[in-house]
């Protein structure tokens, strides 16, 4: 937006703008005799400002956009995993749909109308991905339009990802999946788990989310110092990320409220020491390659002392899963979370408490869960009510 100052007896117009190498600006002219004259020409050249740089950055292909101009900036706003997470995920399908030759000023909505059809449809992944891809191309665009001015609009801006079809009951998660576990499944599972002698680990921190509601990044950071066991309470201060291909880190939370105490089940507790002396035994035969200044709880198996690697962990869920021959649904990590929730509503504990404990501070699934239980419940006792009154 141009500036109109007095210079003297004239005027003058100031334009903040960027060159053709995107380095900052001033433009400035002077000499006009009145205010209106300088504003007439201070337009016109902001036009001719706008049309220059368009043109000298129609070269500028999407990808070069995401990864010499938009990534470098955004990454200040975000975690390291997310960095990781980001470039491997959202910005590879990107990518992998649009290729790396395309120009900026050619993505259509047409095109992104494309994108999101292809990865809903043909590559039938979920929606709630699909929108954050969306979400961040969009978000992309709006850069190139705001920040750099390569753009004149952004035409991500009214498309809209599809919303799914409906399904009979709203338990069910896009893959047909189950949110979570019913009590006797659970104990069906855990049953089968602990046959499995070998993976004495993974039943413990499949046990231990189900009791305690914890994700599954908190469940590998946790040490046993994080551990009071004369007040039952374990301490939640970090979570287990992966900031490259064959790198991890402890990080804070994501939020503050997930920086939180749990107060522990009787029966974790006595479960968690009965654990400890297999974990000292297993700690023992691998010490030589045991990790020095950490004692994480759920170790792998490789015996190095770091935490169990969650790839691994799924394999292991996808194998006790294949043993009930179809007894029970499929079962993946955050579903054990979304048990404990379940669990939770089923005992007759308050939203706000359950929220407080799994550190949540607002979440839909959890509320969601909360009134499929209660309400579940609340149905339950009119059978039994109508059951009393039926002979009145």
């Amino acid at each position: 937006m141009a500036r109109i100052e007095q210079h003297g007896k004239n005027y003058r117009y100031v334009i903040e703008g960027k060159d053709e190498f995107g380095k900052r600006k001033r433009f400035t002219k002077s000499g006009f005799k009145t205010q209106r004259e300088a504003k007439l020409a201070a337009a016109k050249a902001e036009t001719n400002l706008q049309k220059n740089i368009l043109e000298k950055n129609s070269y500028i292909t999407l990808y070069d956009f995401i990864y010499k101009c938009w990534f470098p900036h955004h990454q200040n706003f975000i975690r390291q995993s997310s960095i990781y997470s980001l470039e491997t995920t959202t910005l590879r399908r990107i990518i992998n749909f649009f290729g790396k030759d395309l120009k900026l000023k050619n993505v259509t909505p047409v095109l992104i109308q494309k994108f999101i059809d292809y990865y809903l449809n043909e590559r039938t992944i979920r929606r709630k991905t699909v929108v954050t891809d969306f979400n961040y191309l969009k978000m992309i665009l709006q850069y190139a339009v705001d920040i750099e001015n390569i753009l004149l609009f952004n035409p991500a801006m009214k498309i809209q990802v599809p919303k799914p079809k409906k399904r009979n009951g709203f338990m069910i998660k896009e893959n047909n999946s189950k949110l979570f576990l019913e009590k006797d499944e659970l104990v069906k599972f855990l049953d089968l788990a602990k046959q499995d002698y070998f993976s004495f680990i993974a039943y413990q921190l499949t046990l231990f989310i189900a009791l305690t509601g914890v994700r599954i990044g908190e469940a590998q950071a946790l040490q046993w110092e994080d551990i009071d066991f004369e007040n039952k309470i374990a301490h939640i201060r970090h979570t287990w990320a992966r900031i490259g291909s064959n790198s991890f880190t402890l990080q804070p939370p994501k939020t503050q409220s997930s920086i939180r105490d749990i107060i522990l089940p009787d029966k974790l507790i006595i479960e968690l020491k009965k654990y400890r002396k297999k974990y000292l035994e297993f700690k023992m035969c691998n010490i030589d390659k045991w990790v020095k200044d950490k004692e994480f709880i759920f170790v792998a198996r490789s015996g190095t002392g770091l935490p169990i690697n969650g790839f691994n962990y799924r394999s292991w869920l996808n194998k006790i899963h294949a043993k009930s021959n179809g007894a029970l649904p499929h079962v993946y990590p955050h579903m054990f979370r979304h048990t404990h929730i379940s669990l939770l509503a089923e005992a007759g504990v308050s939203l706000e408490v359950i929220c407080e404990r799994v550190g949540h501070t607002e979440d839909i699934i959890t509320r969601k869960i909360y009134l499929h239980i209660t309400n579940r419940s609340k149905q339950e006792s009119i059978k039994k009510f109508n059951a009393v009154i039926q002979n009145f």
